[in-house]
């Protein structure tokens, strides 16, 4: 007899066993897990679903019909904004103390990736906290700049940079201006930066 066929007998014998054991707890595990009650609070949620044009499935409940916060009634970010308490603390930062290669634990040789050699970084313990009126009036001359160079709505802008506060007043100040962020790791290759940017479909920049 050949492998082939014994391979095929031993497998018949474990579904077997396997659809034995299903069917047989089935009405045990049913009992103590009550599904009938998790689908009657789901529905209790009030979620619904719709199809949007690109055929998703999109998944909502409704908000209640009165809200209590007062910035529920505008619109528009720009129509917040001045409502902010600017010096509140917004943005903690933790700063870099120190930055040296990254070592292989067995070789003690430096960790190296698509060509690129880690690092290894050493935080301030404490947060240094930026208070929302510093992070907006950065994130207006930013925009404000990125406008001046011919960012304008839809345009799409790529970030390619280490994480950092800069990253985010970069982000912010694009959203601010209508415009699309697209991102790529800064770890990537030369061929997944170029993989990147082929993957954008319309004129961008790079920053």
């Amino acid at each position: 007899m050949s492998s082939k066929l014994l391979t095929s007998l031993a497998l018949l014998n474990t579904k077997a066993l396997v659809n034995a054991y299903t069917w047989s707890t089935l009405p045990f595990y049913t009992l103590y897990q009550k599904p009938w009650t998790k689908l009657r609070l789901a529905k209790n949620l009030g979620v619904v679903t719709h199809k949007d044009k690109h055929g998703r499935t999109v998944y909502s409940r409704p908000s209640p019909p009165t809200l209590s916060h007062p910035f529920y009634k505008y619109r528009t970010f720009p129509e917040i904004f001045p409502l902010i308490d600017r010096n509140r603390k917004a943005v903690g930062i933790r700063d870099v103390l120190s930055e040296m290669p990254a070592l292989d634990e067995k070789t003690g040789q430096p960790v190296v990736i698509d060509g690129k050699a880690l690092t290894k970084v050493q935080l301030a313990p404490d947060f240094r906290w930026l208070t929302a009126g510093h992070v907006l009036d950065r994130v207006d001359s930013i925009a404000r700049g990125l406008r001046q160079i011919g960012v304008k709505p839809k345009m799409h802008v790529m970030i390619y940079a280490e994480n950092g506060i800069e990253w985010f007043y970069t982000c912010l100040a694009l959203a601010r201006l209508n415009a699309v962020t697209v991102t790529l790791f800064s770890t990537l290759s030369d061929d997944g930066v170029v993989y990147g940017l082929n993957q954008v479909n319309t004129p961008y920049d790079c920053l």
